[in-house]
Parts: C-alpha cells; sequence; structure tokens
C-alpha cells in the first residue's frame, strides 16, 4: 500500500498530534525514516502526558516539526525504558489547524486496534472513582486491554478462552511505566479466530457455571 512502511505490527493508533523536534537518527538525518517527538495525553486520576515518537518515511511523508496533523499508522512497543514508535502511513495523514493540538481536546482521544492472542486470565485492582467497580478483563501484548462489564456482557462465554485470537478497538487512557506499556479501555471485541475446546465432564460444567465467566480477566500477547 503506498504510504505504508513494510511492517505488520499488532498495533495500530489514529488520532491528532501535535509534532515537536525532529529527532536526529544514527544516520544524521538520512536513515529511511523521519522521527519527530509528540505525546500522548490521558486522564485517569491526573493528567499525563507520554512521550511518543512519529516516524515518516522519507520521500513520501510530509510531516513537519511545529505543525499539527491526524495521522494512522502501525505502533511499535518499546523495551528498556525507550520511546514508542508510530510509524505513519502517509496516505492517511491530514494536515490540520494548530489549535486542534490543544491537550485537553486530546485527552484520552488516541483510538487503537490490535490483534493478539490470549495465553491467560487473570485479576488486578482497580483504581480510580468511588470504591472499586465491577469485574474486568485486561488484555495485553504491547497495552494492557481493559475491559468492563458494558462490553463483558455482550460477549458469548468462550470468547477471552486462552488461544483464542481477538482483535480489540478502543482508547488509550493510561501508561504503565514500570511495564512501559499503553493502557487502553476496549470499546470493541471481534473474535477471529477460535481454539477447539476440549471435552469437559457434567461435574466441570456444573463448576464453571458456579464460577461465573464474568469472574475472569485476560491476558493476551502477539
Amino acid at each position: 500500500m503506498l504510504g505504508a512502511p513494510a511492517l505488520n505490527l499488532p498495533l495500530r493508533f489514529s488520532s491528532v498530534f501535535y509534532l515537536g523536534n525532529q529527532v536526529v537518527t544514527d544516520n544524521d538525518g538520512n536513515g529511511r525514516f523521519r522521527i519527530h517527538e509528540t505525546n500522548v495525553f490521558f486522564r485517569q486520576t491526573e493528567f499525563r502526558a507520554v512521550s511518543l515518537f512519529v516516524a515518516g518515511l522519507r520521500g513520501e511523508s510530509r510531516l513537519c516539526s511545529g505543525n499539527c496533523y491526524r495521522i494512522d499508522g502501525q505502533v511499535a512497543g518499546a523495551s528498556g525504558g525507550g520511546t514508542p514508535i508510530l510509524f505513519e502511513m502517509a496516505r492517511g495523514t491530514i494536515v490540520l489547524d494548530p489549535e486542534s493540538a490543544n491537550p485537553v481536546s486530546l485527552t484520552n482521544k488516541v483510538l487503537t486496534e490490535g490483534v493478539g492472542q490470549v495465553v491467560e486470565w487473570f485479576g488486578r485492582p482497580v483504581v480510580g472513582g468511588i470504591g472499586r467497580e465491577e469485574e474486568r478483563r485486561v488484555v495485553e501484548f504491547y497495552v494492557t486491554y481493559v475491559l468492563d462489564a458494558a462490553v463483558t456482557c455482550t460477549l458469548s462465554m468462550d470468547t477471552l478462552d486462552v488461544n483464542n485470537i481477538l482483535q480489540l478497538r478502543g482508547n488509550v487512557f493510561g501508561f504503565d511505566v514500570a511495564r512501559n506499556r499503553w493502557e487502553v479501555k476496549v470499546a470493541e471485541v471481534r473474535l477471529v479466530s477460535k481454539r477447539e475446546r476440549p471435552r469437559r465432564s457434567r461435574r466441570q460444567r456444573g463448576l464453571e457455571a458456579h464460577r461465573g465467566w464474568r469472574s475472569r480477566r485476560s491476558r493476551v500477547r502477539i
């Protein structure tokens, strides 16, 4: 596809970004990509900003420092405390008025889409609000996906079974500094591929029904 790097990453971002300084690469700015600094803004209990690099293909990208754009692209997760990189799909980039880059208006507005395989499910406490919210599910590869009851109640009982392949859409609403991973509030889940379930005894089916499937939460990897 024109304007798309030859990548196949499991996570995509789509949002409005204000571009800061251009980053000088090891090739003294003559590498395959031109890279600019930007930020992702979000709020849970407090307002925060996390650094993100935007990489545009040299010769195709028209990104410039000090301008505002709507950018779509694939995201490479960072490791070792590095900065994640959004690889621009130049064909879909739209130039916007700089006033569109108001941090308040961009808070929790980064749209995401990702695909991954469920490898286990687990629970965790939820921070924010009065007391604890009801059950949530967690899915992750480069990201921790959080699914609340409004989403899980629409899913079949075996959607989040281990080894299933899922496609998830949502909005960035946090960043786990310790693990260097985005946190995404899920709005939509689609089952891409379903594992074969082993036959269960009547006793096992009875125990599962008693425990309740909504008490589970899930982790996903690529």
